[in-house]
């Protein structure tokens, strides 16, 4: 029996924080083994502007210092930006799960299905912008993560949930999966 499973409309750019992840800790583990690997007269062959460069403990030292400041820098870079990647993929998600459970719940109209200034296979990516009028009849306008495809013809009367603090309205999640209902891939 096959089992379908609920098609996921936001792009999800996370894989993108493991695969630097993964980049920046073999960068490193390289640079270090480097350290280890002994280096002897045979195997120092090194040109500086066409001069052969002697075989001395210094210039051994030299060359492992500078492997392990390209190969660490690299990996530290590589290390940083997943962290940045992951770490506000996990700070989103938390947001998210605490709208959901303490955050007014409201349904939205959609007005516009916008490109954004991202590109993704040479396309721009698009959101959905809605809008709410609050009981104080302030507009509010939403917009939606960046989605894989179009999603207004899978929803009832062109609305999609809301999760917002009513506190700061810039603190909100657009729950257009939801909104949409059950959506497989066959």
């Amino acid at each position: 029996m096959f089992r379908h499973k609920q098609k996921q409309i936001f792009y999800n750019f996370k894989w993108l924080g493991y695969l630097a992840l993964t980049a920046g800790v073999i960068l490193v583990t390289i640079g270090m083994l480097i350290q280890l690997i002994p280096i002897g007269e045979a195997q120092f062959h090194i040109t500086i502007n066409g001069v052969e460069q002697p075989y001395t403990i210094e210039n051994v030292t030299k060359m492992r210092l500078l492997f392990l400041g390209i190969m660490g820098g690299l990996g530290g870079l590589f290390l940083i930006t997943a962290l940045i990647i992951i770490g506000r993929s996990r700070h989103r998600a938390k947001l998210i799960g605490m709208l959901k459970q303490s955050g007014e719940k409201v349904m939205a109209e959609v007005i516009d299905y916008a490109p954004s200034q991202v590109r993704i296979n040479n396309q721009p990516a698009r959101y959905l912008v809605c809008t709410y009028q609050n009981m104080t009849g302030e507009n509010l306008i939403f917009k939606s993560g960046l989605l894989r495809w179009n999603p207004i013809s899978f929803l009832s009367d062109k609305k999609v949930i809301v999760y917002y603090d009513s506190r700061n309205s810039n603190r909100y999640f657009v729950d257009v999966d939801e909104s949409m209902g059950k959506v497989v891939n066959l």
